[in-house]
């Protein structure tokens, strides 16, 4: 009788966890978000864009005769840009969009450039324009008009999208950034790694913490980068010096982004380190530049019209000269 019930039991208590679980009630399964979603770019839509950077660079050289030098340089570079699609493909690609400069700044020991604040831009697939006549950009302020608005900016890509995420990721599941993701991350972030053997970095994100908002789920990210570092960087006068044993590049930061709407709202920061050692000539040199970083994406934004472009005025057509008859 015993062995009997216990049986009937033990079945029937099977029959109900299946129950349970087919109802939603037993342990869920961890909730996945969904990552593959892409910002997607509308007719109208404004977004503002704030990036902060402020670099630590310290270089210290060993010569040949054992003395030692040592030099520290600090720059700081900020700008805040209101974007305004135009037009959009049906994919969400931007075709044509203007690009307010709302502010503008790169600051070291030597200079204090703002000479972009102020400034619209056309900004298309193949080139940017300059649509403000007073703005003349300095050397380095068209660097950054290049870098940000030219054909090589990959604008498109932002938050998970950027950093090579899977469609799908519960909280607590990592990823490894894909090599070219990870080459466009470190090269956006003040690590320039043009010549550089990046194989041996890896870097892992992964997925720690969620929460609902009224936009939709805010998600944080922890995204963690080391390795060690060879090839070769470009010297003076275009010769290269090959990078010696103990370089390494790390960056500790973390992404924050809400899921919803066609552009996220978003938010990465961290810092970036990178040391290189390279030893020419009998000088041994270890410079290390350390990249503080702060960027936003956010929804929405002001932006004053643009300046209006005069029109050629038409060209002006003598009156007609009237003929004398021919003398008959």
């Amino acid at each position: 009788m015993g062995d009997r019930f216990t049986s009937t039991f033990g079945l029937v208590a099977g029959l109900a966890l299946a129950a349970l679980a087919a109802a939603g009630i037993a342990e869920d399964a961890p909730k996945k978000f969904d990552l593959g979603t892409k910002n997607r770019w509308e007719k109208d839509e404004v977004v503002t864009v704030t990036h902060v950077q402020r670099m630590e660079m310290t270089m210290n050289a060993i010569r040949p005769d054992g003395k030692a030098a040592e030099q520290t340089r600090e720059k700081r570079e900020e700008s805040v840009v209101v974007w305004r699609c135009l037009e959009a493909t049906e994919k969400g690609s931007r075709l044509r969009a203007h690009a307010y400069v709302r502010s503008w700044s790169v600051k070291d020991e030597k200079s204090d450039d703002t000479s972009v604040t102020g400034a619209f831009v056309e900004v298309t697939p193949e080139k940017w324009t300059m649509l403000s006549p007073g703005i003349k950009p300095s050397p380095a302020a068209r660097k950054w008009l290049d870098t940000t608005f030219g054909p090589k900016a990959k604008d498109e890509k932002a938050g998970f999208d950027s950093l090579g995420a899977p469609p799908s990721l519960a909280v607590g599941e990592s990823w490894r950034m894909p090599p070219e993701a990870m080459q466009a991350f470190m090269s956006a972030r003040g690590g320039n790694t043009a010549g550089l053997d990046t194989s041996k970095v890896e870097c892992t994100v992964t997925l720690v913490a969620a929460e609902e908002t009224p936009k939709g789920p805010r998600l944080r990210a922890t995204i963690q980068l080391s390795g060690p570092l060879g090839g070769a960087v470009g010297g003076a006068k275009g010769a290269t010096v090959s990078v010696a044993e103990g370089s390494r590049v790390s960056f500790d930061g973390e992404i924050v982004s809400v899921l919803g709407g066609s552009h996220r709202d978003e938010r990465l920061s961290g810092p970036m380190e990178m040391k290189l050692n390279v030893a020419k000539d009998g000088n041994v040199v270890t410079s290390t530049a350390t990249a503080h970083l702060e960027k936003t994406r956010v929804p929405g934004g002001e932006m004053p019209d643009p300046p209006k472009t005069e029109s050629p005025a038409p060209p002006t057509v003598p009156p007609a000269v009237p003929t004398e008859p021919a003398p008959k």
